[in-house]
């Protein structure tokens, strides 16, 4: 079939997280055999330059649309419903103009509710399918904005099938809007599968280890709670280590937290990377901290299971659904005792986690292969047609 992704956007060497496991699902879908064309709308605030209007690229038989008007903050002063309006003739001038003309879409895919509500507005014109896939932390607040309520209400409403990639996003997604979705989980790129797991080294007491965390830089990843337990763990004094990969607003007061706790022999901001350089990190690694205060299924923390780390993670989003005994530990948000006790309890027992079964057990739950035959099932029974 023809599928339409709606995506945040497509990897390039300038950013190269953007879009990214969008990519990995349109790459595993034509693996199947399936026509992919990936279409974004940008309305970021970036301060580099970017090409006004419409872009393409062909990424290996995947055709790649993206336009670029103007930062959508530039709009706040028109009010929600003005924006939403502005966003959906920008979308469809996309899709009429170079998608439609050139090939017949048979189901439109889309992620995050912001294409959802796009991809929902195309359908009332075209009466083209949609499946949605919701991974935004923004759904898991008590109280929603105006102008997420709205899309939600009409997005929701007209997809075919909504997917949510936890159970818990599933629940708040129920709560705030009375609809209902089934679970499939984020996946795996394959890459990380490609080559078989290193021999972990034996960890004495007493060993300096290096710790791995992945992840832009703000606030609500809690890398402010991670570098505090990391202190009062004092495993800096046997020279472990704490590589933080990714970039963001926080960069600077994290750099400050660290001078000002005398560790900058031992935390380090790596900024970004791309995923040759994060695949080498984590196998050179001996555990993984995702110390995030809001998160719906960390792509992070599968990807350092993948490589076998034992992971610790705090108890938000799907991060319960794939963290068990045998592969991590589960500590409360915004913890910093628990969070450092949890790191120490790991490196005591460090040569207990056995690195091939928790590799073994993420590739067969969380490869390209097992989530896009999750995701062709959806489509063949929304269709009919494989």
């Amino acid at each position: 079939m023809n599928i339409l992704l709606f995506s945040r956007g497509y990897p390039s060497a300038k950013d190269p997280q953007w879009g990214c496991f969008e990519r990995d699902q349109a790459k595993a879908l034509q693996k199947l055999g399936h026509k992919v064309i990936v279409m974004s709308v940008d309305g970021r605030c970036r301060f580099y330059s970017r090409k006004l209007g419409v872009s393409y690229i062909n990424d290996n038989g995947i055709d790649v649309y993206n336009i670029y008007i103007l930062p959508f903050k530039l709009l706040i002063p028109l009010g929600y419903k003005l924006r939403l309006y502005i966003w959906r003739k920008i979308a469809l001038y996309l899709f009429e103009k170079y998608i439609k003309q050139h090939v017949k879409i048979d189901l439109i895919y889309a992620h995050y509710l912001t294409n959802i509500y796009l991809a929902a507005s195309i359908k009332e014109i075209y009466e083209i399918p949609v499946v949605g896939i919701e991974h935004w932390s923004m759904l898991n607040r008590i109280k929603l904005p105006s102008y997420v309520r709205e899309m939600g209400e009409f997005g929701y409403r007209n997809a075919d099938q909504l997917i949510s990639v936890s159970n818990s996003l599933r629940l708040s997604i129920q709560s705030h809007f009375g609809t209902d979705s089934i679970v499939i989980h984020n996946m795996v790129n394959g890459d990380f599968f490609l080559n078989a797991i290193p021999k972990k080294r034996t960890i004495n007491i007493g060993d300096k280890i290096t710790i791995v965390a992945v992840g832009s830089l703000f606030y609500g990843k809690g890398y402010d709670v991670l570098i505090k337990a990391f202190a009062q763990t004092k495993l800096y004094e046997n020279g472990s280590k704490v590589i933080i990969i990714g970039d963001g607003n926080e960069k600077r007061k994290l750099s400050k937290l660290i001078e000002k706790l005398k560790l900058e022999n031992n935390i380090f901001l790596l900024g970004r990377k791309d995923r040759t350089e994060i695949l080498k990190i984590l196998y050179s690694g001996d555990l993984f901290v995702h110390p995030s205060r809001g998160e719906n299924f960390s792509v992070a923390i599968i990807e350092a299971l993948s490589t076998g780390l034992p992971v610790v993670a705090t108890q938000c989003g799907g991060a319960s659904e794939c963290i068990n005994q045998k592969n991590g530990v589960l500590v409360p948000i915004d913890n910093i005792d628990a969070l450092a006790k949890a790191i120490l309890f790991v490196y005591n027992g460090i040569n207990e986690y056995d690195s091939n079964y928790i590799a073994n057990e993420c590739k067969s739950k969380y490869s390209s292969d097992v989530i896009a035959k999750q995701l062709n099932d959806v489509f063949v029974n929304i269709i009919g047609v494989k």
